[in-house]
């Protein structure tokens, strides 16, 4: 009784999931837009190793796929289009030559001045008309969101 009232009085306008979801596709938009003007052809889901990569280049595969919640042969299938596109390399390291990791090219790098120029634009466009203090609000409630279900998703089996 009580699952068929909520479920006629739920309103997905309302919903963290239904929200966020939206404005991530309008987003992914704005970068699958760049990404072609540019010529580039890796799936959209590749970004997020460019940006693990912006924040700390030379990184180790089996970290991406930690970071990322990812198992590795879906980072190894992401690492060859990006590969492909010009954007990384994977390279042995002094140490141990059977260790490789993973480094921007110099397109990679001039790949990120384009997408944080864009995402600042867009940023920018998205929170006209809010305070700075809304603005941090609402960065902080999602990451707060993020990490909670980031570790209750790792708690379950």
């Amino acid at each position: 009784m009580q699952s068929k009232l909520l479920a006629k009085t739920f309103n997905p306008y309302d919903h963290f999931g239904f929200l966020t979801g939206r404005v991530s596709r309008l987003i992914t938009n704005r970068i699958e837009a760049e990404k072609a003007r540019r010529g580039y052809d890796f799936p959209i889901s590749c970004l997020s190793i460019l940006a693990e990569l912006w924040k700390e280049d030379g990184v180790k595969q089996q970290d991406l796929a930690d970071t990322l919640v990812r198992h590795k042969s879906s980072i190894t299938k992401m690492i060859v289009a990006l590969e492909k596109d010009g954007l990384i390399i994977r390279r042995s390291v002094d140490t141990d030559k059977r260790e490789k990791r993973i480094f921007l090219t110099t397109e990679g790098n001039n790949f990120k001045l384009h997408v944080v120029k864009k995402s600042c634009k867009g940023e920018k466009i998205a929170t006209e008309g809010l305070t700075d203090e809304e603005i941090k609000t609402a960065k902080k409630v999602l990451k707060t969101i993020y990490e909670r279900l980031l570790i209750h998703n790792n708690q379950e089996d």
